[in-house]
C-alpha cells in the first residue's frame, strides 16, 4: 500500500485543500519566525530578515547570513548541502507516513520527527517534544538544564506550504533562534567570540 507523505498531508491542513490556489510568494503576508525571546525574525515571500540576518530562499537555495554566520545550501527534495559557518552541511530528508530530518546544518546535530500533530527529536543541543498549532509549535525543550515545560515557536502554518528543503532549513532556524545577538550554535569557534569581535557577513553574490 502507498504511503501519502506527510508534506501532502500538511499542505491539505494549511491550505484547506489540495487544489486550493493561495496567494503567491510574493504577494503573501510576512510571517514570524522563531522564538519571541530569540532575534525578530521575518519571512516576507523570499527574504527572510532579522536585526543581525538577511536571508534569501527560494525553492532550491538558501543563502546570505544569519545572526553574522554566512549560509549557502542547496534544497531539494531528499537533501540539503552546502555550507554554513564554516562548517559543511548536509541533512537528509525522509518523507512517508512522518517527515524525518537528520545530519548536520553547519555544527548543529540535526535529527527529528515531524508528524501531523507534532514535532519530537534533537536541534543542537536541545531536545523537542512539542505539540503542533495554527502559529507553531508548544511543548518541552530541554538543553541540559531546567526543562523549559511551556517552550514555543513561531511557525505559521503557510510556511509547510514551501518545498521539504525550505520547510526544513526554516524550522531549524526557527529552533536555533535563541540568542538576540549571535548564535552560540551555529559555529562552535563563535562560542569564546565575544558579540563585538564576531565578524558580519554579506549576502553572497552569485
Amino acid at each position: 500500500m502507498s504511503r501519502f507523505p506527510l508534506w501532502s498531508c500538511l499542505v491539505v491542513l494549511a491550505s484547506g485543500c489540495a487544489g486550493a490556489q493561495g496567494l503567491t510568494r510574493s504577494d503573501a503576508p510576512g510571517y514570524p519566525l522563531g522564538q519571541p525571546a530569540g532575534e525578530a525574525l521575518r519571512v516576507d515571500g523570499e527574504s527572510i530578515t532579522g536585526p543581525s540576518s538577511a536571508l534569501f530562499l527560494s525553492h532550491d537555495t538558501l543563502r546570505g547570513q544569519f545572526q553574522g554566520a554566512p549560509i549557502d545550501v542547496s534544497l531539494t527534495a531528499t537533501e540539503v548541502a552546502g555550507s554554513v559557518g564554516n562548517r559543511q552541511a548536509r541533512l537528509t530528508l525522509e518523507q512517508g507516513e512522518d517527515f524525518h530530518v537528520w545530519g548536520y546544518f553547519g555544527a548543529v546535530r540535526v535529527d527529528y520527527t515531524l508528524k501531523p500533530d507534532r514535532l519530537e527529536g534533537q536541534v543542537g543541543r536541545c531536545r523537542y517534544k512539542l505539540m503542533r498549532g495554527a502559529l507553531g509549535f508548544l511543548g518541552e525543550r530541554s538543553c541540559g538544564g531546567p526543562l523549559e515545560a511551556a517552550f514555543r515557536v513561531n511557525f505559521p502554518a503557510p510556511l509547510f506550504k514551501r518545498s521539504p528543503g525550505e520547510s526544513a532549513s526554516l524550522l531549524i532556524l526557527a529552533l536555533v533562534n535563541s540568542t538576540p545577538t549571535y548564535s552560540t550554535i551555529i559555529s562552535p569557534e563563535r562560542r569564546i567570540a565575544p558579540p563585538d569581535r564576531v565578524q558580519p557577513f554579506g549576502p553572497r553574490n552569485r
